[in-house]
């Protein structure tokens, strides 16, 4: 084969991959896929106790779910479940632990694993955002963040230890 067959060749399985792209793009804005139900599951939320955490309970809530809030704020983490409650709203569960600790997140999982059951969705949202730049960071800050914004995600994500 020459250099000019292969580049044709390549061409054409180029351009076939362009249509079928453009192709499904326009039949997925038509005929959009069915959205999951949320309904019956087991949804663990970490950072529940205040902001995008709080939120996000108050949007999951609707879909008669059971929610499962674990969060450092003890006192922000059973706000969250009052004011649901208050709504209405049942089968919230809530757990205080320090996601950056691995041994307390095996140990607090294995607890809701008995209490409420088998998690089926996690949404790893804890995270804490120190408003300073980083020259002007004490160590122990610094590796806190890094501990709760990245470490905890491993852990969490690998509840079974």
């Amino acid at each position: 084969m020459t250099a000019l067959s292969i580049i044709l060749s390549e061409l054409i399985l180029l351009i076939i991959k362009l249509l079928y792209s453009a192709l499904e793009s326009i039949l997925l804005t038509l005929i959009p896929p069915s959205e999951k139900s949320l309904e019956g599951e087991i949804i663990l939320l970490t950072g529940a106790g205040n902001g995008i955490g709080r939120e996000l309970a108050k949007q999951f809530v609707q879909h008669k779910v059971t929610l499962v809030c674990w969060d450092i704020d003890e006192k922000g983490n059973n706000e969250t479940k009052q004011m649901l409650e208050e709504q209405g709203y049942k089968n919230i569960h809530t757990y205080k632990l320090d996601v950056s600790n691995r041994e307390e997140v095996l140990r607090v999982a294995d607890k809701v694993r008995k209490e409420v059951g088998e998690v089926t969705i996690l949404v790893n949202n804890a995270g804490i955002m120190p408003c300073k730049p980083l020259n002007e960071q004490k160590p122990d800050v610094i590796r806190k963040t890094f501990d709760v914004n990245v470490l905890a995600h491993f852990w969490v994500s690998n509840l079974n230890g």
